[in-house]
């Protein structure tokens, strides 16, 4: 996933988030997680996406919430913890279970492209976990 803050751009390629399934990070100086989802089926796989086979995809948040900045660990079923309140949060970054819910994380400017798409117009930018 191509994460873009302002003039800032950030890769985070799907082979090293899709085994933690949750990066804490920041781009352009602001607190992103990503979030990553299993379920995902590849569009151009098959005739009917629906038969597809899953590949994933990844939802990029400004993590701040009002003015804490909490750290997310992943549950392993598309559901997110922050540490700092133990409250859940689904794949759509909305808190779904304690002191924080209710809350909604702002999705930052993103997109999941091929890897050589990404490396053609974005040479010298920065990848995560490389």
């Amino acid at each position: 996933v191509g994460v873009t803050i302002g003039d800032a751009d950030k890769a985070f390629p799907f082979s090293v988030i899709s085994d933690p399934r949750v990066v804490n990070d920041t781009v352009g100086g602001v607190p992103v997680t990503i979030f990553w989802g299993s379920d995902t089926a590849d569009a151009l796989d098959t005739l009917d996406i629906a038969e597809g086979r899953a590949v994933g995809t990844a939802i990029a948040f400004d993590r701040r919430v009002g003015s804490d900045v909490p750290t997310f660990t992943a549950n392993g079923d598309d559901t997110f913890t922050d540490t700092e309140t133990g409250s859940t949060w689904n794949l759509l970054g909305r808190a779904t279970d304690g002191p924080l819910v209710g809350e909604q994380l702002d999705t930052v400017v993103h997109r999941n492209d091929f890897w050589f798409a990404w490396a053609a117009f974005n040479e010298g930018d920065p990848v995560y976990g490389i």
